[in-house]
């Protein structure tokens, strides 16, 4: 819990709170060697928020639709994924990403934005060529799926996007050396 100083007038910018917020959640975690070559994670978390101690002094609620509860949060976040070693030092990983659907600020004409399910792949060769010298080959959103997050910008919900793009496939080559 945070407390701020109740405002007194109508516009804040994001970094002013507007009054105090509870925040709960659990996670759950599990990795797995299931052979010598092949391992394995997956995780969940569960969260949710709620807003109190609003001031009446507020033209509009940056609580979601109905009552307390904080928007933009995803209540359910699963994460999955494996790693398979070809040889000694050379690997390939697959993770899965899923964000559950997100209801928005009151104020937002998009009521809610929906969750996706994303794929993301990696190659890494250590030690190539040298001790300690690697080269990792990493794409991100695989099946370039268009998905969205909530957007805001104001605490009280006055001026926001209704609506920010994640970003679509993206390729990273690093080279590197680990000392």
């Amino acid at each position: 819990q945070t407390s701020a100083p109740k405002p007194t007038s109508g516009f804040y910018n994001q970094n002013q709170n507007v009054g105090n917020a509870e925040i709960v959640g659990v996670e759950f975690q599990s990795d797995l060697q299931i052979l010598q070559s092949l391992n394995v994670f997956v995780n969940y978390t569960y969260t949710v928020g709620r807003y109190f101690d609003l001031p009446a002094t507020l033209a509009t609620t940056p609580a979601a639709q109905a009552g307390d509860r904080m928007p933009n949060i995803a209540p359910h976040h699963i994460n999955a994924g494996a790693t398979y070693y070809l040889l000694k030092d050379l690997s390939l990983h697959a993770r899965v990403n899923y964000v559950h659907d997100r209801e928005t600020i009151a104020m937002n004409p998009v009521r809610s934005v929906p969750g996706y399910v994303l794929l993301h792949a990696n190659i890494r060769w250590e030690n190539l060529g040298m001790q300690g010298f690697f080269l990792q080959l990493m794409v991100k959103n695989l099946f370039n799926q268009l998905v969205f997050d909530p957007g805001i910008r104001t605490a009280n919900g006055g001026y926001y996007p209704t609506q920010h793009p994640l970003e679509g496939r993206n390729i990273w080559l690093t080279a590197g050396y680990k000392f």
